[in-house]
């Protein structure tokens, strides 16, 4: 496939019209979301669960550094411990 131009014959650089923000983190702690955002980040789940993590609100990006995990192996404090979610 061929590169894309310009306008003006320079070849199309996507990185120069690409959405550019900062992010903006809302705390998830709803059982589907974190479901997804297991699958998302490949967790391991019969190790630890996330019980909460920063999610960017314009790009939906979980923010690793903002993990809250459960590594309870009998924890009946959260949901997402509870089977048959784990």
């Amino acid at each position: 496939m061929a590169e894309q131009a310009s306008p003006t014959g320079e070849p199309f650089d996507s990185r120069k019209h690409s959405l550019v923000h900062h992010h903006e983190y809302d705390v998830v702690t709803a059982l589907g979301r974190l479901q997804s955002i297991h699958d998302a980040l490949r967790w391991d789940v019969g190790k630890s669960r996330i019980v909460s993590v920063g999610v960017c609100r314009i790009c939906g990006e979980p923010d690793r550094n903002s993990v809250e995990e459960c590594s309870e192996v009998d924890c009946e404090a959260h949901r997402i411990c509870k089977r048959p979610y784990r």
